[in-house]
């Protein structure tokens, strides 16, 4: 009896998004601040990161378990999205073989997390087309809120913070400068030989 396990039926999904037009990366491994994350199936799509995570719908507490993984993507700046996606019990029993095809008939409960609103949308139902669309109209509205600018804006901040620090505390420069192999210059020495 074939008992698919959870993994290859998130590859599988992978497979078919790379179809539809999604470049999908199926379990990659992404280190943030040394917490080990495995989002299911991680999407790029337009410059931005999808991060997937499925479910059986016979999992216990499978809903809860699926917002929590897909809810943490977004927050740790794993993904700019991230879809959490519910998969009928009866694809356990699918032949890998036939798998893409079956994924491509059912319809899935699905629910979708974003930069622009943290509280998850309601759980949907549709079938991959939908999902792909979902994943469209998201990047959109990503778009729209232009989060590029937003970005820009945070890296300023941050920028002028190590700024002032490094301003107050002149010791730490020179070190700076030397692991970085940059010589600093003697203000007093430059202007005396300018003269």
């Amino acid at each position: 009896m074939i008992r698919n396990r959870e993994e290859v039926v998130n590859v599988m999904l992978a497979v078919c998004l790379e179809d539809t037009g999604l470049v999908a990366v199926p379990e990659q491994i992404i280190t943030l601040v040394k917490e080990r994350s495995l989002p299911d199936v991680l999407v790029s799509f337009l410059g931005l990161r999808f991060a997937i995570e499925g479910k059986f719908a016979d999992h216990a507490n499978a809903r809860i378990e699926v917002q929590g993984q897909a809810s943490s993507r977004v927050r740790s700046g794993i993904s700019h999205i991230a879809l959490g996606i519910i998969y009928p019990p009866r694809l356990r029993e699918v032949a890998v073989g036939d798998l893409v095809s079956e994924l491509r008939k059912e319809s899935f409960e699905f629910c979708v997390w974003s930069e622009v609103d943290s509280d998850p949308s309601e759980w949907l139902r549709g079938s991959i087309e939908q999902v792909e669309d979902t994943l469209r109209r998201l990047y959109q509205a990503l778009v729209e809120d232009d989060i590029v600018t937003r970005t820009v804006e945070r890296i300023r901040f941050g920028t002028a913070e190590l700024v002032d620090v490094i301003a107050e505390a002149p010791g730490p420069v020179g070190r700076i400068a030397d692991l970085l192999g940059i010589s600093l210059v003697d203000e007093k020495k430059a202007k005396d030989e300018d003269e």
